[in-house]
């Protein structure tokens, strides 16, 4: 079964700290460019948290920095790091026949 395309390309923002782990940005990368996405990639400096209450009212915590990026028009902001992102990436990619 052939899927249809994207309508639009997706505008990602990968968020670089000092606790990404290299092989990690550079893969991400790869991959997005390869779904032919729109990749940006920025250096986290420091930023101040903005405390949401969450759905169940757990308190929630994000960097301001990060919610701009939303508000810019990305479609997907990730923060890489301890291998999570690659992670999840790679059991998708596991699962999914090209």
């Amino acid at each position: 079964m052939i899927e249809p395309e994207l309508k639009k390309r997706l505008n990602i923002a990968i968020i670089v700290s000092d606790y990404a782990d290299e092989l990690e940005v550079i893969t991400l990368c790869s991959i997005f460019r390869l779904a032919k996405s729109s990749v940006k990639l920025l250096h986290n400096g420091p930023t101040k948290r903005e405390s949401f209450t969450g759905l169940y009212g757990n308190k929630v915590q994000v960097d301001s920095h990060l919610l701009e990026l939303l508000n810019e028009g990305f479609d997907l902001v990730c923060v890489p790091g301890g291998g999570f992102f690659l992670n999840i990436l790679l059991q998708i990619l596991h699962h999914k026949s090209f």
